[in-house]
């Protein structure tokens, strides 16, 4: 929440008093106005800035692609775990849909702000993971001739956990505080020499300063969002899961009370 609100709010406005500084440091040191010869550097700079930020931008993109993928890698865990159960008896029918009720609740809940959340949530699943064994356990007593259909059915559920929980921690990899740090601070040392070079071309306002500055906040709130799928505009898209949810109310709420 801080990195959004200083994105937000404290950033521009340091970004728009780096200008303002560059013009006052241009009216103390040189108040005589000497005329202004450009060394060159100045394009390189900015091209630098621009290098970095555009990597940073990949990365954060390449960050909520991957979470996609895990959701969709999910949702056909999800749909095989569906077709399988097809095959199984309406006790063992009935209990699965209970158990995966509580599955796509956690899935389809608002996303873990906090890695605390996050593994407050892994002992959710492990804690219905237990209780739903022992009723396997139980089951498999009585039915031995069902032991491969509850193999299986391990085999597809831990499948289905295993890219949930990369999910999971995936909502807190992002961009490195480092290379963050570095980008700010390189867009509030341009916005100084832009402004600096304000001042010393005796203008007041040049319009490549305005378009740097605009451009430099859209830029990092969108990597900022885009690492952060809890609280940004950004948000993962959970379609597919609830899509696959639908499949299973329908077909396991028929099962659960079937008509006579």
């Amino acid at each position: 929440m801080f990195g959004l609100i200083f994105h937000i709010i404290v950033y521009p406005v340091l970004l728009i008093a780096s200008l303002g500084i560059g013009k006052k440091a241009a009216d103390y040191v040189f108040p005589t106005r000497p005329k202004w010869t450009p060394l060159g550097v100045e394009n390189g700079l900015v091209g630098f800035y621009s290098l970095l930020i555009s990597f940073s931008l990949i990365q954060a993109g390449n960050n909520a692609k991957e979470r996609t993928g895990y959701i969709h890698d999910t949702a056909d865990k999800l749909a095989l775990i569906l077709r399988k159960s097809k095959l199984y008896d309406h006790e063992l029918q009935v209990e699965l849909y209970d158990y995966m009720s509580c599955i796509f609740d956690m899935q389809l809940n608002t996303v873990q702000r906090s890695k605390a959340e996050v593994r407050e949530t892994v002992r959710e699943i492990e804690t219905l993971d237990h209780s739903f064994d022992r009723f396997l356990v139980d089951y498999i007593a009585r039915h031995p001739e069902k032991k491969q259909n509850v193999s299986e059915l391990i085999n597809a559920l831990e499948d289905m956990e295993h890219l949930y929980y990369r999910l999971l921690y995936s909502y807190h990899r992002s961009t490195p505080t480092l290379i963050l740090f570095i980008l700010i601070l390189f867009s509030l040392l341009i916005g100084f020499l832009l402004g600096f070079l304000r001042g010393m071309l005796h203008t007041k306002m040049h319009i490549s300063a305005i378009i740097f500055s605009v451009m430099s906040y859209i830029i990092l709130y969108t990597i900022q969002d885009l690492d952060n799928p809890s609280a940004g505009i950004i948000k993962p898209d959970f379609t597919d899961i609830e899509n696959i949810r639908e499949l299973y109310d329908n077909y396991f709420l028929s099962l659960k009370h079937p008509t006579k």
